[in-house]
């Protein structure tokens, strides 16, 4: 029932970045027109930089992070809303080929991590200073993961041990639990580093072959 909620949530996200697409491409024959009458007033300049504006706005929907369609469509999810939280984002992902982990473990790992990352880096008040790094690579062998984030604010635990922010601290923290089980279920460790304005989850799963 979890794995099946996992997927629901992922491929509703999914179609949610193919519906901006889609209406990207319904509104075409506009753009077309305003370019081309850029065109026949020889305004080149203005035309090249509207159809790079086109540009930009159809590939920031669907950019390729990974091989993993099903990861890359979350973590797609995930950053375009770091954007729009005026969130600067880092991402450096290779995870070509892992065929050892299933996907919703995967995604499981980087939604939550990243559902926490946003949500935290969203409440700095300089916007400036929000930012979130995720890195993640697989040697061939073992796993890699790290998500660091901007933040501001007291942090305290939760019933599971794990850190949170919300106040109601006995309903929450099931973020990081879920990604602690996960790890852990492929006998891997999993080091949380809070600092006074950052935070940082390591992963390491080794023996992935």
């Amino acid at each position: 029932m979890e794995n099946m909620k996992v997927r629901q949530a992922y491929y509703e996200e999914l179609e949610k970045n193919q519906l901006a697409v889609r209406k990207l491409r319904h509104d075409m024959n506009n753009h077309l027109g305003v370019i081309g009458s850029f065109l026949e007033e020889k305004e080149y300049d203005k035309a090249l930089a509207y159809f790079k504006e086109l540009n930009i706005t159809a590939a920031a929907r669907n950019r390729k992070f990974c091989e993993n369609s099903l990861v890359n469509a979350v973590i797609n999810a995930k950053y375009n809303l770091a954007l729009e939280k005026n969130i600067d984002c880092f991402v450096n992902i290779e995870l070509d080929n892992l065929l050892a982990m299933d996907d919703v473990s995967l995604c499981t790992i980087f939604a939550n991590l990243l559902d926490n990352a946003i949500e935290a880096a969203q409440k700095v008040p300089d916007r400036e200073a929000r930012r979130i790094s995720l890195k993640a690579r697989y040697t061939g062998e073992s796993l890699c993961i790290e998500v660091e984030n901007s933040r501001t604010g007291e942090l305290a635990e939760s019933k599971a041990g794990l850190l949170t922010t919300k106040p109601d601290k006995e309903n929450h923290g099931y973020g990081l639990r879920s990604v602690r089980d996960v790890v852990e279920s492929y006998g891997g460790h999993m080091d949380i580093t809070p600092a006074a304005d950052a935070f940082r989850v390591t992963i390491w799963i080794g023996s992935l072959v």
